[in-house]
């Protein structure tokens, strides 16, 4: 009987370190698991992978330390090298020359932020405005001034020369303005803006109205006015339109005339 319990307690203590074993066993193949899943592939374009642990990844190069020698110097690589990354989260980054990439990826600690590329603002444009602070129409340029928490200033100058009837060796005839015959303006404006892309305008401007009769200069005019309106004007290189009303008032002492006026403008932004 003594020798029956001695060879059980034997088999008891070798089913107990059998199953020791296969517990380390199975929790070094998790941890060797893990790792293969946690972990960085560069494609160069030459066809070698390198299987590694990113650093950083900027616009124009790789930071990284090779993934079986995490203590190593962090060692780089240019991105035109580069045909793709993947990243151990499953995405994969297709990589284009610095030249003609706009995206920016970097890499911190693990961690990828992605940035969308960010088109260069539009504080220019150029419009066509019918009624407003030109009279009947105007062509015109306008400079944006973007400041904090939606709100924006606005700066505009232009042009419209309006034909006029005249006669010449007894027939009538119509010349456009900044020649010898015509009804010219230059409006400029300054408005105040609010709003992201859906803005509400409010703005003053000053117009000068001359006539020409012949080479001569013969009427003059100074209006100022008062707008309202509605734009809609991104920051990006889009459409621009904006409609509004405009309360216009002759300031010379002799012809004290006011009218008020809407107008409407379309134009595009650069």
């Amino acid at each position: 009987m003594l020798t029956a319990a001695y060879g059980n307690k034997q088999h008891i203590a070798a089913l107990f370190t059998k199953m020791k074993l296969n517990c380390l066993f199975l929790l070094f193949g998790l941890y060797l698991s893990g790792g293969l899943i946690a972990q960085d592939t560069l494609v160069k374009k030459n066809g070698e992978i390198l299987v590694v642990k990113l650093i950083e990844v900027n616009i124009s190069q790789v930071l990284y330390k090779p993934f079986d020698y995490p203590v190593s110097p962090t060692k780089k690589i240019d991105k035109k090298e580069l045909k793709a990354i993947k990243y151990k989260n499953g995405i994969t980054e297709q990589v284009a020359s610095p030249e003609a990439s706009e995206t920016r990826v970097t890499v911190f600690r693990d961690t990828a932020v992605f940035s969308k590329p960010v088109p260069k603002a539009a504080k220019n444009v150029i419009f066509f405005e019918m009624g407003g602070n030109g009279g009947f129409y105007s062509l015109n340029y306008e400079r944006l001034f973007p400041l904090k928490s939606g709100f924006a200033l606005a700066a505009r100058i232009g042009g419209s020369a309006v034909p006029q009837k005249y006669s010449a060796g007894g027939k009538s005839s119509y010349s456009f303005g900044w020649t010898e015959y015509g009804i010219n303006t230059l409006p400029v404006s300054v408005s105040a803006l609010y709003g992201k892309d859906h803005r509400v305008e409010f703005g003053i401007g000053y117009t000068p109205l001359f006539k020409t009769n012949g080479n001569l200069l013969y009427d003059f005019n100074n209006y100022i006015g008062a707008m309202m309106g509605y734009r809609f004007q991104r920051s990006v290189k889009d459409m621009f339109f904006k409609c509004g009303f405009i309360f216009a008032q002759n300031i010379d002492q002799y012809k004290g005339n006011s009218f008020p006026s809407t107008y409407i403008a379309l134009g595009v932004p650069f």
